[in-house]
């Protein structure tokens, strides 16, 4: 991965639009849209693929807060402990990096699905060394981040 592949950390909150207003209040940080979306998602072993709704909205500033409204029995639920989520980092090959988490015992946990079921497109969560770690499609920076686009 490229040195400017590091660019977030995501949290998961109950519910969207409180935590951003409290954690702007509390940090001082200003917020990009809320983005909204349903997302055809693949998660390995017995359950088949699905589409969730998520909700998240990154700060303005780096260093980037990704903030996620909790999605219960996905990857997203809150957790009994923190529910400080992932790192995240661009990828300009999401299929080949996530290979290389895997073979790393960095297992997926769960990945965005493409046209005719193809996985990974987009993002993919890999678990490993205590923490989750997010790949994200360096093409979609012209939608998250158009300031860093092209760089």
């Amino acid at each position: 991965m490229a040195d400017d592949s590091y660019f977030h950390v995501g949290m998961v909150v109950p519910r969207l639009e409180p935590a951003l207003e409290e954690l702007g209040d509390l940090l001082g940080l200003a917020w990009r849209p809320i983005i909204d979306a349903e997302v055809p998602v693949h998660e390995p072993g017995d359950r088949d693929d699905r589409t969730l709704r998520l909700r998240f909205a990154y700060s303005v500033a780096a260093p980037y807060l990704e903030v996620i409204e909790a999605v219960p029995d996905s990857a997203w639920a809150l957790s009994e402990g923190s529910n400080l989520h992932h790192l995240g980092f661009w990828s300009d090959d999401v299929p080949r990096h996530a290979d290389r988490f895997e073979q790393a015992r960095c297992p997926l946990e769960v990945c965005m699905t493409g046209p005719d079921d193809r996985w990974p497109v987009g993002f993919s969560y890999h678990r490993g060394h205590g923490v989750r770690f997010e790949l994200v499609d360096r093409a979609s920076q012209a939608v998250l981040f158009p300031e860093l686009a092209g760089r």
